[in-house]
């Protein structure tokens, strides 16, 4: 991969066990707030739109869903994807199961979607 592609860290989201107990944790541990919705949460430090996101796990061992990066400025995400198949094995697409109207994923300048190579989840659920 040639150059830099992402500049930031925009969010990550966790499945998680209980909803309420990670939420009253990462408050405690970590100084976040947010807001319980619909099932799941949005946390943020300081003054974010959010960074994290809670949501159920279900049957599921809790695990990181997903994370999502900021582009580095005029790097166009087709441009990204191009360089990311370049430098992965077996890269598999994934849509952000973000469920917040507000997640970066509908900017242009975040990626909403994450390449993983054999590692990753075998069944990604799609939005």
């Amino acid at each position: 991969m040639a150059g830099k592609l992402c500049m930031n860290l925009h969010h990550a989201s966790l499945l998680v066990a209980d909803v309420d107990e990670a939420f009253s944790r990462y408050e405690k541990l970590l100084g976040m707030h947010g807001e319980k919705m619909d099932g799941y949460a949005l946390m943020r430090c300081m003054h974010e739109d959010f960074c994290l996101i809670l949501k159920p796990a279900g049957d599921q061992k809790p695990f990181l869903d997903y994370v999502a990066y900021e582009l580095e400025p005029g790097l166009t995400l087709a441009e990204a994807a191009a360089s990311l198949r370049r430098g992965a094995k077996n890269p598999k697409k994934l849509l952000c199961r973000c469920a917040s109207p507000a997640c970066c994923c509908t900017t242009p300048t975040a990626i909403g979607w994450c390449w993983w190579n054999a590692a990753g989840p075998k069944t990604p659920a799609r939005r």
